[in-house]
């Protein structure tokens, strides 16, 4: 036994890597932009963070709590089979919609990846998603995916019930010397029926293209340099079922806009470490900073609506990391928009937030004592987090039509009150609600809890586009019209996880307790069980959401079933909306718009 346990810390030391080390060079990331990440829409990616075990400091004496924890104690005299280590699982994250888990693969090990998606479903439905790609530094990936549904609960697909989505991403990279060089283009489009509910249209489809070239050099001693030149083009148009009608009303729902915004970015990161005060915790300090400018042009190319905004930004952003545990960030940024934005027609605006963050996940000890002569606690999962300001930002034309499908925006709204403004503050925490070691049974240790908050409040006469459902719909088009409010919003969340072997249980309490999209439940409760087998190629996930005072009062109760024959094959059967689905009920939007309810399917999918 003490030899193994000789071995064992051998090989912890062999694998721990340098005794330190920090970047020198670091490339810029590119600034969030309008365009929309469609492959979200469609993949429900799971995450496993890394275990690593890192040995800092100018000695190579380790303690044995710096090494990995093991969930199978080695017995005195181990046969051959029960002498094999296995590392504690790590759990998933919790909140997992019942759709198929991603399978796990080494990408670090691969060259090229192939990825497939497929699930037919009932009533008429098809999902499927597609993706091929090679690995860094000269990449190639394809992305395609394409959902439909036909048919509401008992209602039919020729009458109106029904929307598509689709979407096409494609990139390449290229690296000479030490530029890294990306081209990139993708093709969105969502249709959605009317349901009857206009005289003139059948349904209402959107179209989103776009490419970008972007560019990346490090210029050495931690400094980079990115620049990039996005253009987009959306277009919204109608399918005619009567043409007999107003033309007005015809041309009132064509919408084509071209964006087209340029940016550059200056990084630097550099870090440093000491032997600190104590030797448990040596101090180590990260810093960074980014110079970022960037200017979009929009354009209306509608023949009968001529109107185009120019939006200039700047931005210093900075930050501090110590000891991988406390960060400070700091923004300051200044947009100018010449022909004025919003309600008030505001020309300057200086967005600028201030936050910090204390997350020890990744330790298994908490330093109380450097707030004075404190005990240790032993503890993990404790995280905590506050950001304020004021927010910026041009809204994203798809997306707002996309949560919003039966508005008709003009694209002098979409222009003009483009720019959305908000006064905001939020908070987030995550901690155990026990130390580790403190309550029997064991699986108690495992209990955490999540709380979080955010504020808004509209800034500037940057006001919230959305849609007046106060009045009726425009008997012609079947859409909404859309206004401009000011808002005030307040959301809280409350989550309870519970981590026992094998078996993930959730439950939780989201509110908006002011303004909220009439779409939408202002109180929910949620409720998830999950198992997960270490042992058995099977497992299974059930989930409930109990919404209260919003379109739909009906409990989401949804579940899965899949099983494994082979390490990169999952079959799963899932039953989404199971009580709108036994009943054959619709599910409301917002009246008199229904959406998607209970389905049953049968997917595939694959990872090699």
């Amino acid at each position: 036994m003490k030899q193994l346990s000789l071995l064992l810390l051998l090989g912890a030391l062999l694998f721990c890597g340098p005794l330190h080390a920090q970047d020198s060079q670091t490339a810029v990331q590119p600034p969030e932009k309008d365009t929309q990440d469609t492959k979200s829409e469609y993949l429900d990616t799971l995450y496993l963070p890394e275990l690593t075990t890192v040995i800092s400091g100018d000695s190579w004496m380790v303690t044995e709590e710096a090494l990995p924890q093991y969930s199978l104690e080695l017995p005195e005299s181990p046969t051959e089979e029960e002498a094999v280590v296995e590392l504690v699982k790590v759990e998933l994250p919790p909140d997992v919609p019942p759709a198929v888990v991603e399978l796990a693969t080494h990408k670090e090990e691969k060259q090229f990846f192939v990825q497939g998606f497929i699930e037919p479903a009932w009533p008429l439905a098809l999902d499927t998603r597609f993706s091929v790609a090679t690995a860094e530094p000269e990449s190639f990936f394809l992305d395609f995916g394409y959902k439909a549904i036909g048919g509401y609960g008992l209602e039919q697909a020729e009458e109106g019930f029904f929307h598509n989505k689709s979407f096409l991403q494609v990139g390449k990279s290229f690296a000479p010397g030490k530029l890294n060089l990306k081209i990139q283009g993708n093709y969105k489009s969502l249709d959605n029926g009317l349901q009857g509910h206009s005289l003139l249209f059948d349904d209402i489809n959107r179209r989103g293209a776009g490419a970008q070239v972007q560019l990346e050099l490090p210029l050495g001693s931690g400094f980079a340099m990115a620049g990039g030149l996005p253009v987009d083009w959306y277009n919204r148009y109608a399918g005619f079922s009567n043409t007999v009608g107003r033309a007005e009303e015809n041309g009132a729902v064509a919408v084509s806009i071209l964006n087209l915004a340029p940016w550059l970015a200056f990084n630097w990161k550099s870090g440093s470490w000491s032997g600190g005060d104590t030797k448990d915790f040596p101090t180590t300090h990260e810093f960074s900073a980014q110079l970022l400018m960037d200017w979009s042009y929009y354009a209306s190319l509608n023949p009968e609506i001529s109107v185009s905004q120019n939006r200039g930004g700047f931005g210093l952003s900075g930050s501090w990391l110590w000891n991988s545990t406390l960060e400070v960030m700091a923004n300051l940024g200044l947009v100018y928009v010449p022909s004025g934005s919003g309600q008030d027609s505001t020309k300057f605006l200086m967005p600028f937030s201030l936050g910090a963050s204390w997350n020890w996940a990744h330790s298994e000890t908490i330093p109380w004592h450097f707030l004075g002569k404190l005990p240790k606690i032993e503890t993990t999962g404790m995280k905590f987090a506050v950001e304020g300001g004021l927010d910026s930002r041009h809204r994203n034309f798809y997306q707002l039509e996309e949560m919003e499908p039966f508005v008709n925006f003009s694209p002098k709204d979409l222009i003009a009150y483009g720019e959305e403004s908000d006064w905001f503050f939020r908070a987030c925490s995550q901690f155990p609600l026990f130390p580790e070691e403190a309550l029997e049974p064991s699986f108690f240790q495992k209990m955490l809890l999540d709380l979080s908050l955010e504020y808004r409040q509209s800034a500037f006469g940057n006001n919230v586009l959305t849609g007046n459902y106060d009045v009726e719909l425009n008997g012609w088009t079947g859409l909404f019209p859309a206004e401009i409010q000011a808002q005030k919003k307040l959301s809280t969340e409350i989550a309870v996880t519970l981590a026992v072997s094998n078996f993930l249980f959730r439950a939780g309490w989201n509110s908006q307790w002011l303004d909220h999209p009439v779409y939408e439940a202002p109180q929910r409760i949620f409720l998830l069980g999950r198992y997960d087998s270490s042992v058995h190629p099977w497992g299974g996930i059930l989930q409930c959401e109990l919404p209260f005072k919003g379109p739909d009062s009906l409990p989401l109760l949804q579940g899965q079933v899949y099983y494994k024959p082979a390490e990169n094959l999952q079959l799963a059967l899932s039953l989404k909306d199971i009580l709108k689905l036994f009943s054959g009920r619709q599910r409301v939007f917002v009246e008199p718009y229904m959406k998607e309810a209970g389905s049953v399917s049968l997917s595939l999918q694959f990872n090699f």
